[in-house]
């Protein structure tokens, strides 16, 4: 018997030691007798003494957060009511010190045959932490969206910039280089027929450079993107895509001008 005791004692102080290291506490509530059992861990999760004993339910209803006590409320009510367990994370303001926590709770319900009374036994994990990391990550995620994006707007200006000057800037040279050889044409005399064939390689040359100067521009940013929008854009885009490779290419698109 009193190995028995001893065995009891040193399991009861593992289960308590393990609860402390996982931040979990255990219940169990006697719906017939509305009496409540809590486990040490529990106690110091919802910052209350041992020594106080088990606070009434209702005192213990007023440690939810406002917004999460109708929440809660119903779950066990469901519960008490189809005898289904019920799972959920809410908020608490400890009676020690006033902080909030993060708590989630599972259950478990035994039914007593022969009456509607229940036995629900209940774990509490303080899940504070882990909400706070999340929380953490997820404003992390919102300032590495908002970089991504500031990078994104600085690249589409730096290509809008460079686009234009190469649309206007090399484009314009070329075009007056186009007219000058034109000029030139005009003036050479019958008998120089070489210079003229040269001049027209050139002309051609220049030709094809400026086509070439207005494909680059486009593919860099479609000059057409800012004059007319999005949606006309993407028209244009598909367009030129079936000229290129033959391919039917049909668009939907829903998108306010």
């Amino acid at each position: 018997h009193k190995l028995a005791e001893e065995k009891i004692a040193k399991s009861e102080k593992n289960l308590r030691r393990a609860q402390e290291v996982a931040h979990v506490g255990s219940w169990i509530w006697h719906t017939g007798t509305n009496e409540m059992e809590m486990s040490d861990e529990l106690f110091n999760i919802l910052g209350q003494k041992m020594e106080d004993g088990v606070p009434p339910i209702d005192i213990e209803a007023k440690l939810v957060h406002p917004d999460d006590r109708e929440r809660l409320q119903k779950s066990i009510t469901r519960c008490l009511k189809e005898k289904k367990p019920y799972s959920l994370d809410y908020r608490i303001y400890r009676l020690k010190d006033g902080m909030m926590r993060h708590l989630h709770i599972e259950t478990e319900i035994e039914e007593i045959p022969g009456s509607e009374n229940l036995v629900i036994y209940g774990s509490v994990q303080d899940i504070t932490d882990r909400k706070n990391a999340m929380k953490e990550l997820d404003h992390s995620r919102g300032e590495l969206r908002r970089l991504t994006s500031h990078l994104q707007e600085a690249i589409e200006n730096e290509r809008i910039v460079i686009a234009r000057e190469i649309h206007d800037d090399l484009g314009q040279t070329l075009s007056a280089l186009k007219l000058d050889i034109g000029w030139i044409k005009k003036r050479i005399l019958p008998d120089q027929g070489i210079v003229a064939e040269k001049l027209s390689d050139m002309s051609m040359l220049i030709t094809n450079s400026i086509q070439a100067v207005k494909k680059i521009s486009q593919e860099m940013r479609p000059i057409i993107l800012d004059d007319i929008g999005l949606k006309s854009t993407m028209e244009w885009h598909a367009s030129k895509f079936q000229e290129r490779t033959n391919i039917q290419c049909n668009l939907s698109i829903e998108l306010e001008d």
